[in-house]
This record gives structure tokens, C-alpha cells and sequence, in this order.
């Protein structure tokens, strides 16, 4: 009571105290709209995972190979591959390649300078788009040289067939199966296994913990029923001694599943394992100046 009879009021730390109230409820009116647009983000991730966590292997698996097809490409720490790909230049298969005359660097000039050689008359191969690629190809080697685009077309088609619920009828009930050899994790021992389990573990080894479990009888479902792309990268990275066992695990593969719709990435020699399997090839041509200029206009509008 004693302390309350000597209060006093001072006038200069009761108006201190009134300005930094009125700037700290100015500063919490003019926060709130951004304060609205944190909450609701937030929330809305919330609600993301917890849909994410209740649904099933099949959207979670799909949901995960999409963001891993995203980050194939080299500036995959600045944007995602879908913003960024341009489509490729694809050579149409050869009916027969044995019957081709030796044209002492024709085929060469083609290959490398297609207008100049159209401009000599010489004959311009067929090209193909990649969704006659996607339509077609059953067996597919995807030829090219180091850098040309072998992995951002796979991961392109990986990506196309996870995310086909949002328009591709036609794919929306394909598995896609985007690995490369080296996860695989071959050995000649290995051939003992099921080809099926070593290509689940695999899978397995990279996804959600919540996911994992549930991979080996999702991809045992889909190959039965015909309902899996498998997208194979890596066979040019190989070394010639390896090549043999990864070529055994794939036959056995594909005898027990015959329809899996298979493309495989590889060099522009090398591949003759897969010839022998019943593959046919394309090849994707080198960049032209119209294909780097979409490119650079993609990269600096996202970039």
C-alpha cells in the first residue's frame, strides 16, 4: 500500500510508452497481409503432406519420381527440368541399317550438318518427335553422345507418365521406372535374384521411408499387368566388362515381362547387347542453332 501512495506519473515515459505501442500496432497492421500469406502457405503445405501421408504407394511413388525426373539435368539447382527442356531432333529407326552403302562421310555430314547436306542432295534421314518416340518405341536404345540429352529426355518421359493424371489419358495408368545402371548395383552373382527384386531394391534405396515398403508389390503389380515404362540411363557409362551382366539381368527381365515398355540410354557404339534383345535405336542429333537459342531464351527467362 506504502508503495502505491509514493507512484507519481511521468508524463515523458507515459508518452514513450503510447508511441511504441502505436508503432508496434502500425507495424502489425501494415505486417498482416504478408502474416495472411505465410499463414496460408503454411497451411497449405500442412495439408499438402497430410493428404500426401494418407494416400497411396501409387501417388506417393509417382509424386516422388517426378521430383527425381525434375532434378536430371545440370542447373537442377536453380530450376526444374521442365522448365527448362527443349525438345531434341530424333532420327527415325532404319528399316535396315546393314543395307546401307558405304557413303564415305555422307552419313556423317547428314549427322552433323543436315542443311549442308540437304543443300548437296544427299539423302536427309527421317526424324521423329518424342511423342512418336512415346507412341511407338517398345524396346529403344536412345543413341547419342555424351552431353547430347540422353538423361533429360529419359527423365523428360519419366516425368511426362508420373504427372499423365493431369491430362495424357493414355499414360495415366503407367508405372514410370527412371534408374540408372549404377543403382542397379550388378554383379555377376546377382543373376541368382530375381531381375524383379534387384530392380525394387533399387527403387527402394531412394525413396520416402513410408513409401519403400510398399515399391516391391506395386512394381510386381505393374509388370504383370503390362504397366511399366522402364527408363534405363547409364549403359554408355559402363565399362565393357560390366556390360555383359547388366545385358543378363535385363533379358531375364524382360522374358518373365514381356510387354515393359523399355528405353535405354547409351553411346553411339557399344550397344550390340541390346541389339541381340530385340531393340531397335534412334538417335538424338546434335543441338542445333535454333534448339540452343530456345534454350537460352528458357534459362534467362527462369533464371
Amino acid at each position: 500500500m506504502q508503495r502505491f501512495q509514493n507512484w507519481q506519473f511521468d508524463t515523458l515515459s507515459f508518452f514513450l510508452g503510447l508511441l511504441l505501442g502505436v508503432a508496434v500496432a502500425y507495424g502489425f497492421l501494415r505486417l498482416m497481409p504478408w502474416l495472411r500469406r505465410q499463414f496460408a502457405r503454411i497451411t497449405g503445405w500442412v495439408r499438402e503432406r497430410i493428404s500426401y501421408l494418407r494416400s497411396g504407394v501409387v501417388v506417393r511413388f509417382l509424386a516422388e519420381t517426378a521430383v527425381y525426373a525434375k532434378n536430371q539435368h545440370l542447373l537442377n539447382q536453380h530450376t526444374t527440368l521442365d522448365a527448362l527442356f527443349v525438345s531434341p531432333r530424333l532420327l527415325a529407326p532404319l528399316e535396315d541399317p546393314a543395307l546401307l552403302p558405304e557413303d564415305r562421310g555422307a552419313t556423317a555430314l547428314t549427322y552433323l550438318w543436315p542443311e549442308w547436306a540437304k543443300g548437296m542432295g544427299l539423302p536427309t534421314p527421317a526424324l521423329m518427335t518424342v511423342n512418336q518416340l512415346w507412341q511407338n518405341g517398345r524396346r529403344v536404345i536412345i543413341a547419342g553422345e555424351p552431353g547430347v540429352g540422353k538423361t533429360s529426355l529419359l527423365a523428360h518421359l519419366a516425368l511426362r507418365c508420373a504427372t499423365a493424371a493431369n491430362g495424357d489419358a493414355k499414360l495415366a495408368n503407367n508405372l514410370p521406372v527412371l534408374v540408372h545402371v549404377a543403382e542397379l548395383d550388378l554383379s555377376a552373382g546377382d543373376m541368382l535374384e530375381d531381375p524383379e527384386s534387384i530392380l525394387s531394391r533399387a527403387l527402394q534405396k531412394r525413396a520416402n521411408p513410408l513409401t519403400s515398403p510398399g515399391i516391391k508389390d506395386l512394381l510386381h503389380q505393374k509388370l504383370k499387368t503390362g504397366q511399366v515404362v522402364l527408363l534405363l540411363d547409364g549403359w554408355d557409362e559402363l565399362p565393357a566388362i560390366k556390360r555383359p551382366t547388366v545385358a543378363e539381368w535385363l533379358e531375364s527381365l524382360l522374358r518373365k515381362y514381356k510387354q515393359t515398355q523399355t528405353f535405354v540410354a547409351a553411346g553411339l557404339t557399344g550397344h550390340g547387347l541390346l541389339l541381340e534383345l530385340a531393340f531397335t535405336w534412334t538417335t538424338l542429333l546434335p543441338w542445333r542453332l535454333g534448339e540452343v537459342e530456345a534454350f537460352a531464351a528458357q534459362a534467362t527467362q527462369t533464371l
